[in-house]
């Protein structure tokens, strides 16, 4: 499972990171500090800043608002410091 959802990050961040291996996105975009907070309505993360922020903002992470079935349907809110 983990394999599929770094092919699906890569494809949408696309770019140079659309044939990059997994510990690639794992060092450039997972492995970072983070906020979560949980409210009734959404779960915020807050990145802190890094080089590769650019990549998630123009792959449209800014703007997304996923709903997570697992947690009541609460919306996933991700944003950078």
């Amino acid at each position: 499972m983990a394999s599929a959802l770094y092919r699906m990050l890569a494809h949408r961040v696309g770019g140079l990171y659309a044939k990059s291996k997994a510990r690639t996105l794992f060092r450039e975009f997972v492995a970072a500090s983070a906020t979560v907070t949980l409210s009734e309505e959404q779960v915020t993360v807050r990145l802190g800043r890094r080089t590769h922020n650019g990549a998630l903002l123009k792959a449209g992470y800014l703007d997304m608002t996923e709903p997570i079935p697992w947690l009541q349907n609460r919306r996933l809110r991700i944003n950078f410091v």
